[in-house]
C-alpha cells in the first residue's frame, strides 16, 4: 500500500512541511518508516505527520527529472454487448520537469499497453521523495 505522508515542522522559527510517498505493510509501518526518514533532515524537535493512503496504480520513474506530477488517465473499453464507452479512471505518479514532460513519460510508459487510453488531468506535487519496501521486511 503506498501512503502519503506529510509533515509540519519549526525550523528557525519558521514552520516548513515535507511531503514523501512511503509503501507499507499498514499505517504504522508506513509511519514508523517515515520517522526514519525524517530523522535523516530533523536532529531535534517535534512534528506533526498526517497519513493518507493513496489509490496510486504505478510510479514512472524518469531519469533525472526535477519534480514528481500526479496523472489521472480514463482507460477507455468499448462493450459490445451493450455498444457503449466504458471509462475507468486512474492515477499514476510521474517523475518529470514538467506538465508537458509528464504528459510524454505517462504516454512512453503507456505504450506497452493495448489498452485506450486519455489523459484527463496532471497536476504537480509537493512530494520530494519515494520510499519503497523493495525486498524489505517488516521487523516488530
Amino acid at each position: 500500500m503506498l501512503f502519503w505522508c506529510k509533515s509540519k515542522f519549526k525550523e528557525n522559527e519558521k514552520t516548513s512541511s515535507m511531503e514523501v510517498l512511503v509503501e507499507g505493510i499498514c499505517y504504522a509501518d508506513a509511519e514508523a518508516r517515515f520517522a526514519k526518514y525524517m530523522d535523516l533532515f530533523k536532529k531535534t524537535g517535534e512534528y506533526e505527520v498526517d497519513i493518507a493512503k493513496k489509490n496510486i496504480a504505478e510510479i514512472f520513474e524518469a531519469n533525472d527529472r526535477e519534480n514528481y506530477y500526479t496523472v489521472k488517465i480514463q482507460i477507455i473499453v468499448f462493450d459490445e454487448k451493450t455498444k457503449a464507452e466504458k471509462r475507468t479512471s486512474k492515477t499514476y505518479l510521474t517523475h518529470a520537469d514538467n506538465i508537458q514532460d509528464a504528459a510524454n513519460v505517462t504516454d512512453a510508459a503507456m505504450k506497452g499497453t493495448m489498452a485506450d487510453y486519455e489523459i484527463v488531468s496532471v497536476s504537480r506535487t509537493d512530494l520530494l521523495d519515494i520510499l519503497l519496501l523493495k525486498n524489505e521486511t517488516c521487523k516488530e
